[in-house]
Order: C-alpha cells, then sequence, then structure tokens
C-alpha cells in the first residue's frame, strides 16, 4: 500500500463524505470510490459503513486503520523534516504580504528564527511553480491559485472596505457594532460616492471590488485606479478620493477612515499552499496552526 493510499483514506475520513474528498483532492468522486475499494480490497476488510445519502462513519477496522495512518504518517514527515531541517522551510511569499507573514510566524512559532524559516519573495504564478516543483516548501499566498495541481488552507479571510476621503459626507451616516473594530456604512450609501479602484497591478483585488459594485449595485462615481495598497489609502487621507481596498499590512494602529461595507461577504483570502502529497506534512500543518492563531485575533 503506498503512503497516498493512507493520506487519501484519511481525507475522506476528515470529509465525511467521498464528493468532498474529491473536490478538495481535485479529483472525481469516482476515482476516490475507486481508490477506496482498493484500499479496502488490499485489507480484506470495509472500513466504512456507508448508507445512501449520510455521512461515511468508520467501521471498527476503519478507526484501527485511521490510527495506524496517522501514526505512519506522522512518523514519515518526521524523518523527512529531519532530513532537510539543516536548510530550514523554503517559504514563498510576496512583496505586498511578506511582512505580514513574518510577523505572523515570530509572534506564534516558538522555533522562530532566520535558519528555520526562511521567506523568499516571489510573483504569483512564479510562487505556485516553485511550490509545485519543490523549490519552495509552502507559500503564503492569496486565492484563487493559478494553478490546479496544489492543495491549499485559508488562513485569514480579509474583509474588503472603503477608504473613505476626509472630506466625505458618508462619514456622518457611519455606525459602529457591538464587538467591531472599524465603522460600517451601508452599501446603497456608496452611490454616487466619488471611487477609486483597485488597478490592474492587483488584479485580483479589482475582481472583488468590481463584484461588490455589482452584487450591492452600487452605483458609485469611478475617477481612476491605484496601483499600490498605500496610494488608495493615501487618496483618501488627503481628501482627494475615496478607495475601495484591504488594509494595509503596514497600518500599526486602526485607521479612521477605513469602513466595513455592511452585509458585504466577499473577502480576499489569504492561504496556505503545498502539494497536496504533503497534506498531512507536521510542519505544514504547525504553520497552518500558527497563521490561523495569529489572524484569529483580527477582529474586524
Amino acid at each position: 500500500m503506498k503512503l497516498q493510499d493512507m493520506e487519501m483514506f484519511l481525507v475522506m475520513v476528515q470529509e465525511e463524505s467521498l464528493n468532498r474528498a474529491a473536490e478538495k483532492s481535485y479529483m472525481t468522486e469516482a476515482a476516490v470510490s475507486q481508490q477506496l475499494k482498493k484500499i479496502e480490497q488490499e485489507l480484506g476488510c470495509s472500513l466504512f459503513y456507508r448508507s445512501k445519502g449520510k455521512k461515511l462513519e468508520l467501521s471498527e477496522a476503519g478507526t484501527s486503520f485511521k490510527k495506524t495512518s496517522e501514526v505512519i504518517l506522522n512518523e514519515y514527515h518526521t524523518f523527512l523534516n529531519e532530513l532537510k531541517n539543516n536548510k530550514g522551510l523554503q517559504i514563498g511569499v510576496s512583496i505586498r504580504q511578506a511582512e505580514m507573514a513574518v510577523k505572523a510566524l515570530k509572534s506564534m512559532a516558538e522555533d522562530f528564527s532566520s535558519l528555520r524559516y526562511c521567506f523568499i519573495e516571489t510573483g504569483h504564478m512564479e510562487r505556485e511553480e516553485m511550490v509545485r516543483t519543490e523549490k519552495l516548501d509552502l507559500a503564503f499566498t492569496s486565492l484563487p491559485m493559478e494553478s490546479n495541481g496544489l492543495g491549499y488552507t485559508i488562513v485569514h479571510k480579509i474583509p474588503i472596505g472603503v477608504y473613505l476621503a476626509k472630506n466625505s459626507l458618508l462619514r456622518d451616516f457611519s455606525y459602529k457594532k457591538a464587538g467591531r473594530r472599524y465603522s460600517y456604512v451601508a452599501a446603497n450609501m456608496l452611490n454616487q460616492e466619488p471611487l477609486m479602484l483597485p488597478g490592474l497591478s492587483m488584479p485580483h483585488q479589482r475582481t472583488l471590488a468590481l463584484q461588490i459594485l455589482k452584487k450591492y449595485q452600487i452605483k458609485a462615481d469611478i475617477k481612476g485606479t491605484f496601483e499600490t495598497l498605500t496610494y488608495g489609502r493615501i487618496v483618501a487621507e488627503e481628501g482627494i478620493c475615496s478607495s475601495i481596498s484591504i488594509l494595509t499590512s503596514d497600518i500599526q494602529e486602526i485607521p479612521e477612515n477605513f469602513y466595513l461595507i455592511d452585509g458585504c461577504d466577499i473577502t480576499y483570502d489569504m492561504a496556505v499552499i503545498y502539494r497536496r502529497e504533503r497534506r498531512m506534512d507536521p510542519d505544514i500543518l504547525k504553520i497552518i496552526k500558527h497563521f490561523k492563531d495569529y489572524f484569529s485575533n483580527a477582529r474586524f
């Protein structure tokens, strides 16, 4: 039996569904079902109680095989990590998000050092290719991915809001919510508001901004674009124009002119991406936990 079979079995256990396991593994449900059949034939027993329309439930043999698989995979990845510890973990980051990634791991990882964690700044597509070809162990990057051959785990959902120009009348119509750090504005209040949008150098953020305008039927007065997050913030601070944006990572305090759009569920998602066969790697899992724990304190 291959280690990949054990990893696939654990995905089935986690997802409690062949269909969801297939989606997570970028496979067809038929292929996953066939792989499960092969595993069960090799073991000579059924690993799940299966009832149509219900979640997969582990059989007694399945529970035992789950424990065995976890032990074997953990020992295997621990062995691999011991081999590569001398060079540390190679982590791909973007220029825009590098500071955020370093701060997160420096705050949460007890073994943080420049030898243990090596951050490499790359472009989006180059970052994915370097993970795929094992030049990087993982990457901290925004979704969506350009390639389908990698696994990912979302670790941070950044809400998209608006920097209101200092002379914007909308500030008088903003409001607070209990337990939230930022003030809100209603989406319909942005109609006719002079706005700048992310430019072509930030294609994903631009796409999300346009999705917000379309979904919430905002007929804003578009004045142009900005090519850096910092500039998008500054044009609002200077009273030139409001801008739709995410928070920039270099802000230490809550900006007074950043407002969330009430009811908006469109987010800018940050994820850890990795080769799919390494999804159970203890190092990968640990870094995912560090990022999730760090960003869980970011109450918007």
